[in-house]
């Protein structure tokens, strides 16, 4: 590390930087595609549903105000958003949810006796077993990513 003052470098400029351009790349990916699937599994409920949905969660609002703007009780807009909540547990959205939720819906699923008979390992061994494959599917993210990068720079 000798000379490194002399040029005007510092030591902490002589430090690999530690963020991870990457993953963060793939993580923004992943995130904007879950917000495609969760928000449009949203826009599919009934009624006013998907308005208070969005205006509960996107737009940061209390019942009270989302109420007001339907001339409607608080507890009225908690019974909408609760049943769309519940709507969104159902198999036909859970099925585009759970993916994003990589271990959460793995722990949540398949757990009982009955499942440990046919596959001979509990929630939290599955889980495990799929993370172990997350190395493999985390270089395929990077292969494309590398892929994307030479596209971009043949143009």
């Amino acid at each position: 590390i000798l000379g490194l003052e002399e040029d005007g470098t510092t030591i902490a400029e002589a430090v690999a930087d530690p963020t991870d351009l990457e993953t963060d790349v793939l993580d923004r990916l992943e995130r904007e595609q879950f917000s495609t699937v969760l928000w449009g599994c949203v826009d599919r409920l009934d009624g006013r549903q998907p308005e208070v949905i969005r205006k509960r969660y996107q737009g940061r609002r209390s019942l009270e105000s989302i109420g007001a703007d339907y001339g409607i009780t608080r507890e009225a807009v908690s019974r909408i958003e609760r049943k769309a909540l519940q709507e969104l547990g159902k198999p036909q959205y859970a099925a585009r949810l759970l993916p994003f939720l990589e271990i959460y819906g793995m722990a949540l699923s398949g757990n009982g006796s009955a499942r440990f008979q046919t596959t001979w390992t509990s929630s939290t061994e599955r889980a495990a077993l799929y993370e172990i494959d997350w190395e493999a599917r985390q270089r395929e993210h990077l292969e494309w990513l590398e892929s994307y990068r030479n596209r971009r720079e043949r143009r």
